[in-house]
């Protein structure tokens, strides 16, 4: 049985290299645009999370409360164009990450990590 993910991600070509290689490494991947594309019938627990921070209309350390609140998951991962170490350090007092990485990420080390 293959294991869910979430993959989170705006940019198209981004969330198409990191969806395949999900599925490459064995999980059952579901790839989506924004948080906000998930419909209400869509699972909410998933083995493995990977998201962006960048979205319109909301702070980065609001939008991980709300992945927070509206998904389980066992290991969460970021993946974004925002490189400002005051929000890292923000998103890691509120959450558990398991790997933040800033774009353009070396996906052979994050490979490694998933």
């Amino acid at each position: 049985m293959k294991l869910p993910a979430l993959l989170i991600q705006e940019d198209l070509t981004l969330r198409s290299i990191i969806a395949h290689l999900l599925l490459r490494k064995g999980y059952d991947c579901k790839a989506v645009a924004s948080l906000e594309d998930l419909g209400t019938t869509e699972p909410t627990n998933y083995k493995l999370v990977i998201s962006d921070l960048l979205f319109a209309g909301i702070r980065p350390e609001e939008y991980v409360l709300q992945l927070q609140d509206r998904l389980t998951y066992e290991k969460l991962f970021i993946i974004t164009m925002l490189g400002q170490a005051k929000v890292k350090r923000g998103i890691y007092k509120l959450v558990d990450v398991d790997g933040y990485y800033d774009y353009p990420i070396d996906l052979s080390e994050f490979e490694l990590q998933i």
